[in-house]
């Protein structure tokens, strides 16, 4: 981030903690005059003041210094382009993968559904047989 707007971020925090200059400077240990030239960009604070900077306005720890650190260079359009090409490949060996699969399960289910029809007229015929009279030979007394 360059100086200008991170001067004006250190006004907006400076702002959102209902400070002055002054006092915010009081508190970090340098005068109002230092937080004006942090604010309008014309210095940057030590990397020393960061704690105290985040102290005062209530920020998270190593946000000051985040915000004073340049971005670093992300990896190439090749390297993206690779990642993307890798990826591709995957999700069409997965999207193979799962088609298989499904044509599996689709002649399994078929297989499957012939047993269970054989299963259920199995059971359809022992539930009659049980349920049927028993005869009065058959029931002699104990």
């Amino acid at each position: 981030m360059d100086a200008q707007r991170f001067g004006a971020w250190l006004r907006e925090q400076r702002q959102n903690a209902k400070l002055s200059q002054e006092k915010a400077g009081k508190h970090m240990g340098v005068s109002g005059a230092t937080v004006s030239r942090w604010e309008s960009g014309d210095d940057a604070p030590d990397p020393s003041r960061y704690p105290l900077i985040e102290q005062t306005y209530l920020l998270a720890r190593g946000v000051v210094e985040q915000m004073l650190t340049p971005p670093s260079e992300g990896p190439s359009l090749d390297y993206w382009v690779g990642r993307w090409e890798q990826q591709t490949m995957h999700f069409r060996r997965v999207l193979a993968d799962q088609e298989e699969l499904l044509a599996h399960m689709r002649q399994r289910a078929g297989l499957l559904g012939e047993s269970d029809a054989r299963i259920e007229q199995e059971a359809i015929e022992l539930t009659r047989r049980e349920a049927a009279p028993v005869p009065s030979s058959a029931s002699g007394s104990v």
